[in-house]
């Protein structure tokens, strides 16, 4: 049972008042109390100000604390009701959530549901650049999250490989560089073709008939036509399979447009005889969403749109899977075509369709930089890792000048990946940032290097403390005294509690703030308390046990964001 819900259990004891226990927060500071209830959701029903129902409630719920075992303090501040648990209560909490987190990143039992989530949209005509890198970032973090509360997860993908840019790419391969080999990366050699394309469209306006004939061509199965697109789309795909594995990216199943868009245009006509679709006044098929207006299906030429395919995709992926919910990771430009979307899947009466999901996500900027991918500004994701790799390894040198070469370049990648990943993470999804590289491998707060300190600071002590020869089941619950080790433990309690809402609301940045809130808590404590120099001997087991909480949480939930973590800096 965690914080929230002995508050509400709490409460139901508690009947003089109905009292709403959905209406119970989180702390922002849980220095002060561990749980709180918020009475002016009261004020209305009891006709008094949240105020004298804050300390009413104090007074009227005193007697409870008596002879509890878990309470200590219940008491109104302003318009709060706060609750304050007793710190040996907080410990064995903390003690039965590592025992039931020993096998797996948490104790939530299996739930049955399968949950698909797509991620990152890899275009075949360039390289997966700096958004890529946050839509693979967060629907990794996204996966692992669903799956450490029980669910079922498979990662899925799309890859864009068959409207007019890719056939802008092949007319320019056919025109300028027919039958060459790639003379560099291959993803970049097919974005070489696209932006050529892009600078002669400029003088001769007439290559776009010529592109859309392509595409035309495609769409009707040339062979010739067919064949140069599959030819280019492997090269593309050939590094980007290299790129994720750098970032630790896996794909369960990958799927591609041009396998599927020609179901779409079946199940589209479909819907027309069921009243889904209609014509508009250009013979374009419609859907007719109720706040957005008429949606484009299906061209009047016949050729297929984003959403043709996306229609399509659902048949497929539901014979594969049968999935109960299906998470699109998207930027935050296609909101509109999402909701659209999911009121088709509705009209549709799809089985899953009141549990589609578009985790939308705002743009990554660097600094004095913006991204033009047809003037080929685009910054590569494969750069990105080596640029904070180099930079990583110079900052190793400087702080450890004595270690050899080859030891720091494998250390300057795990921390160059980490400082990455928690960057991109740490962020809500909504929001816009610039990923500043010298900052993100910065040690002093808010970045993964800070936290690594940390877990390394953990790992030296408990190294230091031989603690394998102790048994922490023993351990004195009792034996916690000071602030510092009560604000620990805490804040190492709500682990399953954060998890489960980050989870539930789809938000993987909560992991990365609580990560920081525990290294700050802890860093506070290490500097306050002594561990290894406390001489009663019950009191240092319990603070080295306290140690070892922190390493482990801090690893487990580094662990699903994908961060690697190093025993020593």
């Amino acid at each position: 049972m965690n914080v929230l819900e002995l508050c509400a259990k709490l409460l139901i004891e508690y009947k003089t008042h109905p009292l709403d226990s959905t209406q119970l927060e989180i702390p922002q500071n849980r220095k002060m109390w561990d749980c709180s209830l918020p009475c002016f959701h009261f004020a209305k029903q009891w006709r008094e100000t949240p105020q004298q129902i804050a300390e009413q409630l104090a007074y009227d719920m005193s007697p409870l604390l008596e002879h509890s075992e878990i309470w200590y303090r219940i008491e109104a501040v302003w318009w709060y009701l706060n609750f304050y648990l007793k710190t040996s209560y907080l410990a064995t909490m903390l003690f039965h959530i590592l025992e039931e987190t020993k096998q797996s990143h948490a104790r939530f039992p299996p739930t049955g549901e399968t949950i698909l989530v797509e991620s990152p949209w890899p275009n075949t005509n360039k390289p997966l650049h700096l958004w890529h890198v946050r839509n693979m970032l967060l629907g990794n973090a996204l996966k692992n999250t669903l799956k450490a509360v029980g669910h079922t997860v498979h990662s899925v993908d799309i890859v864009n490989d068959r409207w007019i840019h890719i056939s802008k790419s092949m007319l320019a391969y056919q025109l300028y560089w027919n039958n060459q080999l790639p003379d560099c990366k291959p993803d970049h050699f097919v974005w070489k073709r696209y932006v050529k394309y892009a600078q002669e469209e400029k003088n001769n306006p007439a290559l776009a008939q010529q592109a859309q004939a392509l595409l035309q061509a495609r769409e009707e199965g040339d062979d010739e036509t067919v064949a140069l697109r599959k030819l280019m789309r492997e090269r593309a795909l050939s590094w980007q399979k290299e790129t994720y594995k750098k970032y630790g990216i896996s794909i369960d199943k990958t799927y591609y447009e041009s396998d599927h868009y020609m179901l779409g245009k079946v199940i589209i006509q479909q819907g027309i005889n069921h009243g889904i679709f209609t014509r508009n006044d250009n013979n374009h098929i419609i859907y007719i969403d109720p706040k957005l207006g008429e949606k484009i299906v299906l061209r009047s030429d016949g050729t297929a749109v984003y959403m043709t395919q996306d229609i399509a995709l659902w048949k497929v992926r539901y014979e594969d899977r049968s999935m109960d919910r299906m998470i699109y990771v998207v930027w935050n430009e296609q909101e509109d075509h999402f909701k659209c979307l999911f009121n088709i899947f509705k009209a549709l009466q799809l089985p899953f369709a009141p549990q589609c999901h578009h985790l939308s996500y705002g743009m990554v900027w660097l600094p004095d930089w913006k991204m033009k991918s047809r003037e080929w500004t685009v910054i590569d994701a494969d750069d990105i890792l080596e640029e904070t790799t180099a930079t990583s390894f110079e900052m190793l040198k400087e702080r450890y000048p004595t270690t050899p070469h080859t030891k720091l370049q494998k250390k300057a990648v795990t921390i160059a990946l980490g400082a990455i990943k928690f960057f991109f993470l740490k962020y809500d999804a909504n929001k816009n940032f610039v990923y500043d590289k010298t900052s993100s491998l910065r040690f002093d707060w808010e970045t993964w290097p800070y936290i690594q300190y940390t877990y390394a600071r953990c790992c030296s002590i408990l190294k230091k403390s031989d603690c394998a020869h102790i048994d922490f089941n023993t351990v004195d619950k009792t034996a916690y005294s000071c602030d510092e080790e009560r604000q620990l433990l805490a804040a190492l309690v709500w682990f399953p509690s954060t998890l489960e809402h980050a989870a539930r609301t789809y938000q993987p940045y909560l992991i990365a703030r609580f990560l920081l809130d525990i290294a700050a808590t802890y860093n506070s404590f290490y500097h306050a308390v002594p561990v290894l120099a406390e001489e009663d001997e019950q009191r240092r087991f319990a603070r080295l046990w306290l140690v070892e909480a922190t390493r482990k949480i801090l690893k487990t939930w580094l662990d699903i964001l994908g961060i690697d973590v190093l025993e020593e800096m």
